[in-house]
């Protein structure tokens, strides 16, 4: 992420939770730098968010208050998000037990394939 200067604005996303309340609120605000023609390039990682990753260019709905909402994404760019979730109290072990995380994945660090600028997310014990 840059700097956020007067270019920047936050771009609002609705998100539905799931029956166990997840993810943990409503709506997620996000940097971006506004493009000026009702699109906003994404310079801001989402926390929970699915679907958009850094550098997209997200179509824009302003409301009556200013707000900015994000609609579609115009022209995803090459980057994407990955998420690491850390699990507490021997969860490693029951991820694995549920297949959720490969035994692979579950013993090993995070880690960079070379030349491919993606990271490949694996759990520790």
């Amino acid at each position: 992420m840059t700097n956020i200067s007067d270019d920047h604005v936050k771009v609002h996303f609705r998100m539905d939770m799931d029956e166990d309340g997840w993810p943990p609120a409503s709506v997620e605000s996000l940097w971006a730098v506004d493009l000026g023609d009702g699109t906003v390039r994404l310079d801001n990682t989402p926390w929970f968010v699915r679907g958009v990753a850094g550098d997209d260019i997200i179509r824009v709905e302003i409301d009556d208050e200013g707000i900015r909402w994000a609609g579609e994404t115009v022209r995803a760019s090459e980057n994407c998000t990955i998420r690491l979730i850390v699990l507490k109290d021997d969860g490693s072990a029951a991820a694995r037990q549920s297949g959720w995380c490969p035994t692979e994945w579950c013993n090993s660090d995070l880690r960079i394939a070379p030349g491919h600028g993606a990271a490949i997310a694996q759990l520790s014990e």
